[in-house]
């Protein structure tokens, strides 16, 4: 037959422990999901920080890329505006050589021969005007070509610094990151006080087998009622002040 003690005991035990188990699960349970809110809020942090260095590398790049746009877009002027001057100089020559062949017809028209007179004088005077309007005609497309060329050259400078400008709005501002990943709120571990509550209880529940003369039956009588002061003879117990309330054999000894 068992000890009724040792099974009490045992029961306290098994309870206590069992308390404790549990609050031992709990609690790596509570440290489980907190580490694994931990570790993905350090994998937020990584693909975060990933993302802003691929994103500084290509905002870098862009303005490399940029920078030799610039050069392309400005070469590319300067040959348009040599090509212009080239324009501009075929345009002086081919006049120089029109005013000069004015000028050798002149003299070859301005002979009159042997011819004296007025008539000599109108043949000398007509080559004389024909050179002048060559000159005027001359002018006048030098003048107009010049202007032509100068109006070019501004129009290929527009469009350039145009160009260039639309190159540099594309890497004008930085890429903006935004805030960085929110840590996660972690649980808090359930509290001791109701493990505490439990082993006690365990406790408490082996007392009146382990202990039988301090917390059995004798000591459930003696505190039975007896706060109220009731008198036996009303049916209330025993009274507060009455000896029997602490030594039930007390009326035993006096035949009572």
């Amino acid at each position: 037959m068992c000890n009724p003690a040792a099974l009490a005991i045992g029961q306290g035990v098994i309870g206590a422990g069992g308390a404790i188990a549990e609050y031992g699960a709990q609690s790596a349970a509570v440290d489980a999901r907190n580490r694994a809110k931990l570790k993905n809020f350090e994998e937020e942090n990584n693909y975060y920080n990933l993302e802003v260095k691929l994103d500084r590398a290509e905002y870098r790049n862009n303005i490399w890329l940029a920078d030799i746009d610039h050069d392309k877009t400005y070469a590319a002027m300067i040959d348009q505006w040599i090509e212009t001057d080239v324009e501009l100089d075929e345009l002086f020559a081919e006049n120089d050589q029109k005013l000069e062949q004015a000028v050798q017809k002149m003299y070859r028209e301005s002979y009159a021969g042997t011819q004296t007179g007025r008539t000599a004088a109108r043949l000398a005077g007509a080559s004389a005007k024909a050179l002048g309007y060559a000159k005027s005609q001359i002018l006048h497309n030098l003048m107009m070509g010049k202007k032509q060329a100068v109006m070019a050259k501004e129009a290929a400078w527009r469009k350039a610094e145009g160009k260039m400008r639309d190159t540099w709005e594309q890497i004008r501002f930085a890429p903006i990151h935004g805030p960085t990943p929110v840590a996660p709120d972690l649980e808090r571990k359930p509290s001791k006080a109701s493990t505490f509550l439990r082993i006690a209880g365990a406790a408490m529940g082996a007392l009146p087998t382990v202990f039988p003369k301090t917390f059995g039956d004798q000591w459930k009588a003696k505190n039975k009622d007896t706060s109220y002061g009731v008198d036996p003879g009303y049916g209330g117990g025993y009274s507060a002040y009455d000896p029997g309330a602490y030594d039930p054999g007390y009326y035993n000894a006096w035949g009572g």
